[in-house]
C-alpha cells in the first residue's frame, strides 16, 4: 500500500541544505542529490539537481529530477517549467508522467484552464484505469468546478496570526480550549539554541490569548508529552478534559514518517506518562494520525483520526472508533466510500452541535492540493452525506487542512502552505497557522414573503453552529431551464419544487445527449460524467438535504422554537435581468409552495396567528453568471445543457435563525 508523505502529513520536515563544494561534475552533483532525495531532504536535493541541469541542461533525466524534488517541497513555479521542459522534449514518451504532474503544478498554481488542458492531454496519450488516468480524467471536470468555486467567494475574514505562533517552518493543527486558550503544533529551531532544523523535532505547543486579535509568545509542553527525538504533535482532548490523545512519530527504515496515537490522562493535576493505543487505533507498521475526540447527544464518546491502515478505500482514510468511559478503543470502522476515496483524506474534526465531521482531502474536487470539506451526520441511518467544499478563500490553490471551529460557530482556525506563510526556503515550502472568522449574523430587513409577526422571543437568537439547521447552509436547490412556468412572467407559481424537481431529473438522458453530441473518445465519457454528477451530487442531493432539512425544521416548531428561514434567487444569464428577476422569485415561490404543503401541511400548521414560522426573501438584484457560461440561446447545448450553466440555474436557503421556544 503507497506511503503517504511527510508533506500530506504536515510534518514539513525541511532539512537544511547548502551546496558542497567538493563536487565539482554534473555527475557528482547528482549522486549527491540522489542522496538528498533519498533522505526526504528535498530541498537539498533539488539544489544539487538544480546545479547538475545547469551545468548539463541537455540530460531530461536530470531535469526531471529537478522537477520532482522542486515538487515534494512545494515550489511548484519551478517544478512546472522543468516538467514542461521534459514533456515536450521527450520524443520517446520516457517520462510519460511529465504531463500529469505539470498539469498538477498549474492547479496547484490556480491555473485551472491549464491544467484542464494538460490532465486532457494525459488522457489522450495514456489510456487505462491506473490511478493516474482515473486522477486525469477526474480532474478534467474537477478544474471548471475549480473556477465556479473561485468566482464564488464565500463571507469570511482570514487572518494570519504573527511570530508569537508562526514561524518559518511548519506550524498545523491549531484549535483552541476555553476559546482562550490556543493548541497546536509546530516544526521549529528548539529552545536550547540549535540552529539546525534538521536536528529538531515537531512540539505541541499553546498560547494564551493576548487581546481580541493576537496571541502571546507560544510555549511548548513539557517533556512528559513532548517526548526527545520523536515527533510529537495533533492533540485533541476528551469532553470532560481529562484525557489528552496526540500523535508521536519517527522515519522508518525508508525515511517515511510513521506515526502513533498516544493517551495520556490527567491524576491530580499532573499528566501521566502517554501509552500508546492498542491495536484498535495502531496497526503495526501502518500510520495512524491525527485524533480527534467527539461526542454525540447521549455522552458516547469518538475518535476519529487518519490512517493508511488496511481495509481503507485508497491511501489515508478517515476512522472512527467508540471510546469507553475510561477511554478505551473499540474495533475502528471506515468511514466508507462516501468520505474516503482512493486519494488521502486526512485531520478530521468534527462539529458536535452541527453533527458534522470536516477533514480534508487530495481526491475531492477542489481548487488544487488538499481542500477542506464538511460532511454532515444523517439523523435516520448515521450515513454521511455528500461531502461539501468549504469554498474560496478557506480553501485555495495551495494545501489547506486542520481545519476546526469555536462553539459559538465564528471563530476557528486552519492549517496552509498558501502564499503569505512565513518560510524560508520556497514561498509555499511551509504551513502556518491562519484564523478565519464567518460574520456574526444581523436582523433581517428585508420584506416577509408571508405576513407573520413572530411572537415575542424569550431568548437571543443562536448564534450559527448553535443549531441544527445550520449544517445544511447554504442548501442550494436547482432548475431546469426557464422552470417552473415557463414564457411567463409572473412573480409567483402554483406549482411545488418537489414536482419540479422530479421533472428536472427525469431528464439527465436529454441533458446527456445534448450535451454530448458531436464529442468523441474521452471527452464524450468526461462530458457524460460530468452531467451524471451535476444531476446526483447536485439535483438529487440537493432535494435529499431539503427533505431531511424540511424534518428537523419541524421538529423545532413542535417543541416551541421560532424559526426564520432567509431565501435568495439566481438565474443564469439566457434572458434578460428583469425577466431573470421574475424566474428567480417564482422559483422561490415553489420552495415556498412546498415548505408549506410538506406532509400535508405540517409546517404550514405553525405560520399565521401562531406565528413561529417565518419565511423571507434577499433581494435578488442583478443577476451574473461566472465568465465563461454561454448566454447565447441559439447555443443550447452549452446555455441550456451544459453543467455549467445548469449549475446557475438555483435558489437556496441562505439563513436559518432559530428563537429557542418553551420545550414541550
Amino acid at each position: 500500500m503507497p506511503r503517504l508523505s511527510v508533506k500530506n502529513l504536515s510534518f514539513l520536515l525541511l532539512l537544511a541544505a547548502g551546496l558542497q563544494t567538493y563536487a565539482q561534475t554534473p555527475g557528482q552533483y547528482v549522486k549527491e542529490g540522489d542522496r538528498r532525495f533519498r533522505d526526504k531532504d528535498f530541498y537539498g536535493a533539488a539544489l544539487h539537481y538544480r546545479t547538475a541541469w545547469q551545468m548539463d541542461s541537455s540530460s531530461l533525466d536530470v531535469a526531471y529530477k529537478y522537477a520532482e524534488a522542486s515538487r515534494l517541497y512545494n515550489e511548484y513555479p519551478i517544478a512546472a517549467q522543468m516538467y514542461a521542459l521534459v514533456w515536450t522534449l521527450s520524443k520517446k514518451n520516457d517520462y510519460p508522467l511529465s504531463v500529469f504532474w505539470l498539469a498538477m503544478m498549474k492547479k496547484a498554481q490556480g491555473n485551472y484552464p491549464e491544467a484542464k488542458k494538460y490532465f486532457q492531454a494525459y488522457c489522450d496519450k495514456n489510456k487505462g484505469v491506473d490511478y493516474y488516468f482515473k486522477k486525469s480524467a477526474y480532474e478534467i471536470s474537477a478544474c471548471d468546478y475549480a473556477i465556479q468555486l473561485k468566482a464564488r467567494p464565500i463571507n469570511v475574514t482570514i487572518t494570519h496570526p504573527d511570530s508569537a505562533v508562526n514561524t518559518v517552518y511548519s506550524d498545523f493543527g491549531a484549535y483552541t480550549t476555553g476559546d482562550t486558550l490556543l493548541h497546536f503544533s509546530s516544526l521549529r529551531i528548539d529552545e536550547s539554541g540549535n540552529t539546525e532544523i534538521q536536528n529538531s523535532f515537531s512540539k505541541l505547543y499553546h498560547a494564551s490569548q493576548k487581546d481580541a486579535t493576537s496571541w502571546n509568545k507560544a510555549v511548548a509542553e513539557d517533556s512528559i508529552i513532548n517526548f526527545p527525538e520523536l515527533h510529537n504533535g495533533n492533540g485533541s482532548f476528551s469532553a470532560d478534559g481529562k484525557r489528552f490523545y496526540f500523535t508521536r512519530c519517527h522515519n522508518n527504515d525508508s525515511m517515511e514518517i510513521q506515526c502513533s496515537i498516544f493517551i495520556s490522562e490527567l491524576q491530580n493535576g499532573v499528566w501521566q506518562e502517554p501509552r500508546e493505543m492498542d491495536e484498535n487505533v495502531n496497526v503495526r507498521d501502518y500510520t495512524s494520525t491525527q485524533p480527534c475526540v467527539s461526542r454525540d447527544s447521549t455522552g458516547t464518546e469518538y475518535l476519529y483520526f487518519a490512517s493508511d491502515r488496511p481495509g481503507g478505500e485508497g491511501k489515508m482514510d478517515i476512522w472512527r472508533c467508540t471510546l469507553d468511559k475510561e477511554g478505551k478503543p473499540g474495533p475502528a470502522q471506515n468511514a466508507g466510500k462516501t468520505i474516503n476515496s482512493i486519494d488521502n483524506e486526512i485531520s478530521p474534526f468534527t462539529d458536535n452541535e452541527k453533527n458534522t465531521l470536516y477533514f480534508s482531502s487530495d481526491w475531492w474536487k477542489g481548487l488544487g492540493g488538499f481542500d477542506i470539506f464538511s460532511s454532515a451526520r444523517n439523523y435516520s441511518d448515521s450515513s454521511w452525506s455528500e461531502p461539501e467544499n468549504l469554498g474560496y478563500p478557506l480553501n485555495t490553490s495551495y494545501n489547506d487542512l486542520y481545519y476546526t471551529i469555536e462553539k459559538n460557530g465564528i471563530r476557528g482556525f486552519l492549517t496552509s502552505n498558501r502564499p503569505g506563510s512565513y518560510f524560508t526556503k520556497g514561498e509555499t515550502c511551509c504551513n502556518d497557522i491562519y484564523s478565519f472568522s464567518y460574520p456574526r449574523p444581523v436582523k433581517d430587513t428585508v420584506a416577509q414573503i408571508t405576513a407573520i409577526t413572530p411572537k415575542p422571543a424569550a431568548a437571543a437568537i443562536l448564534m450559527p453552529g448553535n443549531n441544527d439547521l445550520e449544517p445544511f447552509l447554504p442548501l442550494t436547490l436547482y432548475f431546469h431551464n426557464d422552470q417552473p412556468d415557463p414564457r411567463t412572467t409572473g412573480t409567483k407559481t402554483q406549482r411545488s419544487y418537489d414536482v419540479v424537481c422530479r421533472e428536472y431529473l427525469a431528464l439527465k438522458e436529454k441533458y446527456i445527449s445534448r450535451y454530448t453530441k458531436n464529442l468523441t473518445g474521452q471527452e464524450k465519457v468526461n462530458a457524460e460524467q460530468e452531467t451524471d454528477e451535476f444531476f446526483k451530487n447536485y439535483v438529487k442531493a440537493g432535494y435529499d438535504k431539503l427533505e431531511t432539512f424540511s424534518g428537523l425544521l419541524l421538529a423545532h416548531l413542535q417543541r416551541g422554537d421560532s424559526v426564520h428561514l432567509v431565501l435568495k434567487g439566481y438565474c443564469s444569464p439566457l434572458a434578460s435581468t428583469k425577466y431573470n428577476h421574475n424566474l428567480a422569485k417564482r422559483r422561490i415561490s415553489s420552495l415556498v409552495n412546498y415548505l408549506l404543503s410538506w406532509q400535508h401541511g405540517a409546517l404550514k400548521n405553525y405560520t399565521g396567528k401562531a406565528g413561529l414560522f417565518i419565511i423571507t426573501e434577499e433581494d435578488i438584484g442583478e443577476l451574473e453568471a461566472p465568465r465563461g457560461v454561454s448566454d447565447n440561446a441559439k447555443d443550447k447545448r452549452n446555455s441550456v445543457y451544459s453543467p455549467h450553466a445548469a449549475y446557475e440555474r438555483r435558489i437556496q436557503i441562505t439563513g436559518a435563525m432559530v428563537i429557542p421556544g418553551n420545550k414541550k
